[in-house]
């Protein structure tokens, strides 16, 4: 297993998604980090003892920027994968997480220090669509 180098520190939002989970579980076993937090609306029970070393903050996403800027102090690097669908959320619901809630993660990493922001966004993404999707995705 590969040492954390540096002592860097790290945080992803979207864990408990699809992608979020492969991405948790590559850092976790490629031990890249020396601490690294998955922020997310609720904790997960992980089974598995290589989650041993992810901690975990929750926090709610519509009260992010007023009440969760603590979260996301003293992070050289964020991953964020947030998001939704529109038949999960609605129109109104996959906006709010795929473009608020991911700009405001993005302007809290900002503002407290954060080096390296990650976001995954979506291939095809395209002012021009007629997709709500593709649409939202440019606008990040």
């Amino acid at each position: 297993m590969a040492v954390a180098q540096g002592g860097r520190k790290a945080f992803v939002v979207g864990g408990t998604g699809e992608t979020g989970k492969v991405l948790l579980q590559e850092l976790l076993k490629r031990n890249t980090f020396q601490r690294l937090v998955s922020i997310s609306r609720r904790k997960v029970e992980y089974q598995d003892e290589s989650y041993n070393k992810l901690e975990q903050t929750v926090v709610d996403f519509d009260k992010l920027e007023s009440d969760h800027s603590e979260a996301f102090q003293g992070f050289d690097v964020g991953f964020c994968l947030l998001g939704t669908t529109k038949g999960k959320a609605g129109a109104e619901g996959f906006y709010k997480v795929d473009h608020d809630y991911v700009m405001g993660t993005a302007k809290l990493a900002k503002e407290n220090g954060c080096k390296h922001f990650v976001l995954m966004s979506s291939k095809g993404a395209n002012e021009k669509s007629t997709v709500l999707y593709s649409k939202t995705k440019v606008r990040l």
